[in-house]
């Protein structure tokens, strides 16, 4: 790593510093790490081992610091430390309660991702916004606002953006926006584009493309081989090639009809 690197590493860290420096619980459950040596001054410059807080860079086999402002390298995160990460964060295993900037690791969970998450095969989360790649499986029990693409099977509970998988795709509540499954996509509630090679959904708007569409309640278009809409009259329920409801739901005043 050269000088003009670190300089730069160094004052990344502090402007992050800076400008995450309120955070309402900066060290929730404090680390006693066994050893910590750093380079540098008070918390700012280059760790090795595990600290409450650190500006700069930090290495280490079991990540049990904190807070990072900056850029952290381990093999894997201590699972019952509470730790921030601003910045760059790369691991084989990992655990981060909040992520703001990069993380790169095999398999973990980052609960609350503001940024980039990328996990090689396996990954959770409860809160996103941004970019989320996962080479297998990727589960979101929370909201998703933003891009996530999956290499095999993706689980959410909420999301607004963009998902892209070549297998399956489960959102168990709400979608909305483009959603490309190459195999299998369910849906409680879907609003914008769904393609699939079966596209499932409770109540939908929009377009939905596939070899067979299902849908309770479609309020749009449906492109495919079958395309089933229960919310239309019995003869148009079940119709080839395209279906379509763009009835409006009347208004109730109270009277029963």
């Amino acid at each position: 790593m050269t000088m003009k690197s670190l300089t730069f590493i160094l004052f990344f860290s502090i402007s992050l510093n800076i400008l995450h420096g309120q955070d309402s619980h900066d060290c929730m459950y404090p680390c006693k790490p066994e050893s910590g040596f750093l380079v540098g001054i008070k918390s700012n410059g280059i760790g090795f081992g595990g600290f409450n807080k650190i500006n700069g860079v930090n290495l280490s086999l079991v990540e049990n610091t904190c807070k990072i402002n900056g850029f952290s390298a381990s093999l894997f995160h201590n699972l019952e430390s509470y730790k921030i990460q601003n910045g760059i964060d790369i691991t084989l295993f990992s655990y981060t309660d909040v992520l703001r900037g990069v993380h790169f690791s095999l398999l973990g969970e980052v609960d609350s991702a503001h940024g980039l998450s990328a996990f090689g095969l396996f990954g959770t989360s409860r809160n996103v916004n941004g970019l989320q790649l996962t080479g297998l499986v990727q589960m979101n029990m929370g909201k998703t606002c933003g891009v996530n693409i999956t290499g095999l099977y993706q689980i959410s509970e909420i999301h607004k953006g963009i998902s892209l998988s070549p297998g399956f795709t489960v959102i168990d509540s709400i979608a909305e926006g483009v959603f490309i499954s190459g195999i299998y996509l369910s849906s409680e509630t879907a609003n914008g584009l769904t393609i699939s090679m079966f596209n499932r959904s409770q109540q939908s708007k929009g377009l939905q493309v596939g070899v067979i569409n299902s849908s309770k309640n479609h309020k749009g278009i449906q492109f495919g081989l079958i395309n089933i809409n229960k919310a239309n009259r019995p003869i148009f329920r079940y119709l080839p090639i395209i279906n379509f409801n763009f009835k409006k739901k009347k208004p109730n005043n109270g009277f029963k009809t």
